[in-house]
């Protein structure tokens, strides 16, 4: 007989009447209760109405709180970034203003003034200027309050008795500097127990890898869709953005900000396994590209390095993956490419202005892998669970590489020079002078052919005392006292696409009494003294999104210098460049007015002065007076106005420490902008304004003759070389000083990229260096490998000149690259060069190339060839 055992879940008679009466029993509970909860809830609610009624009644503004927005950062001289919400309970609406001081340097205020509708709240930012005074400090005390206006007077609101503020307590940043991140969707969290494990996010894991391994920290700013940074002062902060959303880019205000935000030195890094291709054309400048072929997913393969300062085995560039990797393929121009697999690009460079845009075409899973985690490390803001392998090691060291200063954040005397006591020109003096000698010597002539010496006698001293007359009698025209004014130095930068002004102003006040003027502006920007005033409050008040104003209750007597940083909108602001057998033609745009004392950089560390070209509209730049030493402008006697300016060119032009410099611009002086920060006092205006506007070479007609001047040949060292020359920076362009040992620095010559291929038909060699004692010797590798000598020099010391015809070189030049090596030798005189005793130290001033030949006609090229 088989026996059954029963399951506890199994039905029952018995179980189920029991389970039933349980279930009416709760009920009949639920709503014999209700009644009772009801009648408690009303006695709550009469109580707190009638608490209410006996306090206060909430009025007017209310500041609720006080916190931290993601790009939040304290250093010293910087601006931090705070969210303040404030509530309007009137019936009306209130006008209020948030002011906010830092570690207690009361004279120092930055307010935030605002207009709340009835009954409405409002979460507003605050842009608070950070003193210098807090270097040094750990931590520092950020105190804002809510000011009124009662009876012309700013007072504290009174909030339910108690003055309206907040204090928050903040660190102060070791280096000022993060990342900002806008990146695809976070997985779901999920509970350990939980299989299978969600994926991890790549993107982020691989950002955070790369600044670990970089030496940075975990410090990065997350914006959510529709929360993105659009003003000027919301970067300061930022040096790194990386965006793998494509909901970004439908944003136009943001694409406007990201622009800006390059073109002052910022780094971009942009995802295309993740954002369309077509969605980044409106950020992409003139002569660049990209577009993508297809997508395909890959599970191993091999990676090639471009330009990298190491030389791997292919076991180190191998990616080996169980998953399938997505790879988008791409096609570009006007990039650097540095990572490749299979002819395909993995990483782009595209430099626009003194910024870069990095594109990846990889999924981020591919370029990290598993950090070997180290117990000693307990930083948690040092730690990251992933790495980034050899291969890809070079890419996270350049994009997280700590940002230098910019050259338009170098202080200029130019404004306080340009205050002062008019004088006679140098040009009037000039002229007054050639026309006495001349006088004197026709008076000369014609005493010596008449024989009458007296009128050579008495003509000398009567010609001299008119003369001197008339410039006594212009100097006091135009000598008088100094009027209370403003002068200016504006330098602006246009984007590379030419739609955007980036404008940094360093202004010299000068008051003969004590004024309480103000300077405002419409535009998005920020100003503040760069000195501390002796006297009264300073106070930066931003009005509504992006209208400003700078306030002192006290302007003191005398000169004050100020600076400001603003953006303005900008039409057609591109100068086109065309090449003909005398050198390079360039047409002004339209909105600019003529310039003058124009210098083309176009090569990295071969800028070149330009003269006037047929009209004003046209400039000529034919190579043969290199911008260096004190030669920045053609004319050969100077004004002071151009002798100040070439203070500034040589200060703007000076190295950069990890700041590209400008590349493929056009600078030129002209007058101040007609859209510029006004004073509120009626104040003479001085100044000028060093403009900065992109170049867009066009591509010459196949079989014309060109000549290609020196400083559109960019130098740099020879990528195909195994390892790299110390003696020579790329990103700057220059040579190294002081050095001492032998080298054979492989080196190369690039044409702009719109004319390869190329027909040379002659090229012009310069090699301008001082190494006494030793043998220099400047070779051309030729396509198969060989060197072919060009010149051999012996303690050289003065510039030396060559043109080389001969086909074997002219052919290496086919396809826009000449490959060189410049061989010094150790010293010849001594025995042992290597004593301290006897070295003797050697430098490159300049070695350029220029080009005369044609355009070639341009044949359909290989995608893998293209992608390069």
């Amino acid at each position: 007989m088989q026996v059954y055992r029963a399951s506890p879940y199994c039905w029952s008679p018995a179980w189920s009447w029991r389970s039933l009466l349980v279930y009416v029993l709760i009920l009949v509970s639920l709503l014999a209760t209700r009644p009772l909860m009801a009648q408690q809830e009303r006695s709550v609610g009469n109580t707190e109405n009638s608490a209410t009624d006996r306090g206060p009644q909430r009025q007017g503004l209310h500041f609720n709180s006080l916190g931290l927005m993601p790009q939040t950062i304290v250093y010293p001289g910087g601006t931090l970034v705070l969210r303040a919400t404030v509530s309007n309970y009137s019936t009306s609406t209130e006008e209020g203003m948030l002011v906010a001081t830092v570690d207690g340097v009361t004279h120092l205020q930055s307010g935030r003034r605002f207009a709340l509708p009835p009954r409405s709240l409002e979460h507003l930012p605050i842009y608070i200027q950070v003193p210098r005074s807090v270097a040094g400090k750990d931590k520092v005390e950020v105190h804002v309050m809510l000011m009124v206006e009662r009876d012309g007077r700013e007072v504290i609101q009174d909030q339910l008795g108690q003055p309206a503020e907040h204090r928050l307590t903040l660190d102060v940043a070791r280096k000022p500097s993060m990342a900002a991140l806008m990146l695809d969707p976070e997985p779901p969290h999920q509970m350990d127990w939980q299989w299978p494990p969600a994926p991890a996010h790549w993107s982020f894991e691989l950002v955070i890898g790369g600044r670990i391994d970089a030496g940075g920290n975990r410090l990065t700013a997350s914006f959510d869709h529709g929360q993105y940074p659009l003003n000027q002062e919301d970067w300061k902060a930022v040096d790194l953005m990386v965006i793998s959303q494509a909901d970004a880019f439908r944003d136009a205000a943001l694409i406007d900000a990201l622009k800006s935000f390059v073109a002052r030195g910022g780094r971009l890094w942009i995802m295309l396994d993740a954002v369309p291709c077509a969605d980044v054309r409106p950020l992409l400048g003139v002569g660049q590209s990209i577009e993508e072929i297809d997508t395909t997913e890959i599970n191993s393969g091999v990676v090639e390095l471009f330009h990298s300062p190491v030389e791997l085995a292919p076991t180190d560039r191998t990616i080996d993956s169980d998953v399938p990797l997505r790879l988008v393929r791409v096609v570009q121009t006007g990039g650097r490419v540095t990572h490749t697999l299979d002819g395909w690009p993995l990483a782009i460079w595209m430099p626009q202005g003194h910024g870069e845009i990095l594109f990846t075409t990889l999924e981020p899973r591919a370029w990290i892998e598993p950090r070997p985690q180290d117990p000693a490390n307990i930083d948690v803001y040092q730690q990251s669970q992933f790495t980034t392998p050899a291969w890809s090691r070079p890419l996270a060291l350049e994009i997280n590489t700590a940002a230098g200063e910019l050259p338009t954040y170098r202080e200029f005397d130019y404004a306080v020079q340009s205050i002062g006591n008019p004088v006679v020109p140098r040009r009037w003096i000039a002229v007054g002078l050639i026309g006495f000698c001349g006088i004197i010597a026709a008076l000369s002539v014609v005493a010596w052919r008449g024989g009458a010496t007296s009128l050579m006698l008495g003509g000398a001293p009567v010609t001299a005392v008119i003369v001197s007359g008339i410039f006594l009698v212009a100097a006091q025209r135009l000598r008088h006292d100094i009027e209370p004014g403003v002068a200016r130095l504006q330098l602006v930068q246009v984007t590379d696409d030419g739609s955007r002004a980036i404008v940094s102003e360093q202004g010299a006040l000068y008051l003969d009494r004590q004024s309480s003027s103000a300077l405002h502006f419409d535009e998005d920007g920020q100003a503040r003294p760069t000195e501390p005033l002796a006297a009264g409050v300073r106070r930066f008040e931003v009005i509504d999104f992006q209208r400003w104003r700078l306030t002192s209750s006290e302007w003191p007597a005398g000169i004050g210098l100020y600076r400001s940083d603003y953006r303005l909108p900008w039409l057609d602001g591109t100068a086109v460049a065309h090449l003909d057998r005398d050198g390079l033609h360039l047409q002004l745009p339209p909105q600019l007015g003529p310039l003058e004392d124009v210098l083309l950089a176009y090569a990295i560390g071969q800028p070149m002065v330009c003269q006037q070209g047929r009209d004003v509209r046209e400039v000529t730049c034919d190579g043969r007076l290199p911008a260096t030493g004190d030669r920045w402008i053609a004319d050969a006697l100077l004004s002071n106005e151009q002798l100040r300016r070439i203070d500034v060119y040589k200060r703007f032009f000076a190295p950069l420490e990890h700041r590209r410099p400008l590349q493929r611009y056009l600078f030129g002086w002209t007058a101040l902008t007609a859209v510029r920060p006004q004073w509120t006092d009626s104040l003479q205006e001085r100044g000028a304004a060093l403009v900065a506007i992109p170049v867009q070479l066009v591509r010459p007609p196949a079989g014309r003759q060109v000549y290609v001047p020196a400083g559109l040949v960019q130098l740099r060292t020879d990528e195909t070389a195994i390892g790299q020359t110390a003696t020579y920076d790329n990103e700057t362009g220059r040579w190294a000083s002081e050095l001492t040992l032998r080298t054979q620095a492989r080196m190369q010559f690039e044409l702009p990229s719109q004319l390869v291929p190329f027909d040379a038909e002659r090229l012009e060699l310069e090699l301008d260096m001082r190494a006494p004692h030793r043998r220099v010797g400047l070779h051309v590798v030729r396509p198969s490998g060989d060197w072919y000598p060009i010149v051999q020099l012996d303690s050289p010391s003065l510039p030396w000149r060559g043109n080389l015809e001969a086909p074997e070189v002219l052919e290496a030049v086919r396809d826009g690259k000449l490959r060189i090596v410049l061989e010094v030798s150790e010293r010849m005189d001594v025995a042992n060069p290597n004593q301290a005793a006897n070295v003797v130290t050697w430098e490159v001033r300049r070695l350029a190339l220029a080009v005369r030949g044609k355009v070639a006609p341009v044949l359909p090229p290989a995608p893998s060839t293209a992608s390069r």
